[in-house]
């Protein structure tokens, strides 16, 4: 049986989308993972695009990474990401999604075969977060710095492969279903 707090977010994104008057606004995630199309959304409908229904869905985020429910904390920043592509809620998502697929690639022993993708979209999703910043200007200097570090190992684990990196992204990713 699906846990409550999941089932609560299917019925309200449900909900949200279906009654939300400016629809045509938001972003996919397949677009949220392109940087470049961040800052065009940010160029049209400028940094005060933000809703109620956006700060609904990252405070149940952040409620659902509180508790480590990575799978409800994926969906709601999910959510929040594509009514407010915020840089909060851009790498909140990537954040959380690494730690969900970590958890399901371990149990399903499946880190060889799907690494390179997981790494490699929430390296697209850390860009586009520091593309986002880059008009809000939200993030204070050791976020920034977090996030630039988040995409300099990603990179560098793109580039080499090294999965004993020690940086959060692949701990996160590699070292979540040890718990």
């Amino acid at each position: 049986m699906a846990k409550p707090s999941a089932l609560l977010l299917l019925l309200l994104s449900s909900l949200a989308v279906s009654s939300c008057e400016a629809q045509d606004r938001f972003l996919t995630p397949e677009e949220i993972r392109d940087a470049e199309t961040v800052s065009a959304w940010f160029a049209a409908h400028g940094g005060n695009a933000a809703n109620d229904e956006a700060t609904f869905f990252l405070d149940l985020a952040e409620r659902a990474k509180h508790s480590e429910d990575w799978s409800a904390a994926t969906k709601a920043f999910g959510e929040a990401m594509i009514r407010y592509p915020s840089p909060k809620a851009i790498a909140g998502y990537a954040d959380a999604q690494l730690r969900m697929l970590g958890m399901v690639r371990a149990r399903n022993r499946s880190f060889d075969a799907h690494a390179g993708r997981d790494t490699k979209e929430a390296f697209d999703y850390y860009r586009s977060a520091m593309a986002a910043n880059a008009v809000l200007e939200t993030l204070d200097a050791q976020s920034r710095k977090d996030l630039q570090n988040k995409i300099d190992c990603l990179a560098g684990y793109a580039a080499h492969g090294n999965r004993t990196a020690q940086c959060s992204p692949l701990r996160a990713y590699f070292d979540a279903g040890a718990k």
